[in-house]
């Protein structure tokens, strides 16, 4: 076995020798010597535990992979998720840098860690796939840079952080599905993937890092949680497509140039809020756009003054002799062209107006355990 200091290296079996060997002599007669003892190029097939070494980490209790070569490594890359018995738990710094010839890569459930420029500049590279139940917390920086082929990524649930530059100049990027237990996502992450055009960014997500979105100029819309509170320098500048940014939670501060260019290529960008926030991006209309609708995940409060008369079947102001038998119901569709549908309103406060004798009934519908929609009052007895 060859091995250095904390490095293993599986070396090729003497059966495993002989047949490319005789896979040699054979491309030998098939050319018929015609460019005298010159070899043809290799075949593009799949990567095998002969082109990967393993350097033992963390006391020798885990394994990082690499490449042997990255220059000759081809094809699909099936990381193993353990060698030698231990687990394999990282992706080196730099360990398949410029492999120019592999083409998909499965990254097994045991690794925790893809290191600095781990796949940077794998220009063939297509396909990226987690193995379920993946334990991946932390994509280092510029792992994916100028991957140019990589067209979409869902990254594992497990992830919490992006570094900077992580998929910068991925110009076939066109979608990536991001977990909700992603914290951070450094700057640049998504610069000039000239590609991109949807990202859905999670409520985990509490700041946007500078250019994270430089010359992202395919985007034409994107959302942003309410729990974004800043957003940096240059985030969405050279945006040239993006027509429409929601915020779904109040004005985050802003950095310098954060919008510059942002829409030029359709006319300038709109802004919609949502009308509960509305007052915090006043000082916004003087550059941008601004669209306010009405929130659909806001509780919605219902205050009215009923009384029910079985007779004529009116709703009318319910006073201190309300009729014990009389049950309110509050009915609920989600269109209005819908059939209406019946929701319990045991849960209310009742408030009598010493005055008037006259009963306010306080009905709040609250989104986490209730429909949103449209809601009207009704009584039976």
């Amino acid at each position: 076995m060859n091995t250095k200091p904390h490095t293993i290296k599986r070396s090729f079996s003497s059966i495993h020798l002989l047949s490319r060997l005789c896979f040699g002599l054979i491309g030998l007669i098939g050319l018929g010597f015609g460019f005298g003892f010159g070899f043809a190029s290799p075949m593009l097939s799949a990567a095998t535990l002969d082109d990967l070494q393993f350097t033992l980490i963390n006391g020798g209790t885990e394994y990082a992979v690499s490449a042997v070569n990255p220059s000759t490594i081809s094809g699909a890359v099936d990381i193993p998720a353990t060698f030698n018995g231990l687990p394999v738990t990282q992706v080196k710094d730099s360990a398949f840098a410029s492999a120019s010839l592999i083409t998909s890569v499965t990254i097994p459930a045991s690794i925790k860690v893809i290191q600095t420029k781990a796949f940077y500049k794998c220009r063939t590279l297509s396909t990226v796939t987690f193995a379920p139940n993946s334990q991946l917390t932390l994509i280092d920086s510029n792992a994916f840079h100028q991957c140019f082929k990589l067209q979409a990524i869902n990254l594992p649930d497990s992830l919490a952080q992006l570094n900077s530059s992580v998929f910068e100049n991925c110009s076939s990027l066109t979608s990536i599905v991001l977990p909700d237990s992603i914290t951070y996502i450094g700057h640049f992450a998504f610069g000039s993937c000239s590609s991109l055009t949807s990202i859905v960014l999670p409520e985990s997500i509490t700041e946007i890092q500078g250019q994270t979105f430089y010359n992202c100029n395919s985007l034409t819309s994107i959302v942003l949680p309410k729990s974004i509170t800043s957003i940096q320098a240059e985030a969405f500048k050279y945006c040239y497509d993006l027509a429409s940014i929601t915020f779904l939670g109040s004005a985050p501060t802003l950095g310098d140039n954060v919008f510059l260019d942002t829409g030029s290529n359709v006319g300038g960008f709109t802004i919609t809020v949502y009308d509960t926030h509305e007052t915090s991006y006043d000082s916004w209309r003087t550059s941008y756009t601004v669209d306010v609708i009405p929130d659909p995940t806001a509780p919605v409060v219902l205050t009215a003054l009923i009384g029910y008369n079985p007779s004529s079947g009116v709703l009318s102001v319910i006073s201190e002799d309300e009729p014990s038998s009389v049950t309110v119901d509050l009915q609920h569709t989600d269109a209005l062209e819908a059939a209406w549908t019946t929701l319990s309103t045991s849960d209310y406060e009742a408030v009598t107006d010493s005055n008037t004798n006259s009963v306010t009934r306080n009905l709040i519908i609250d989104p986490e355990t209730s429909p949103t929609g449209f809601y009207r009052l009704s009584a039976e007895q």
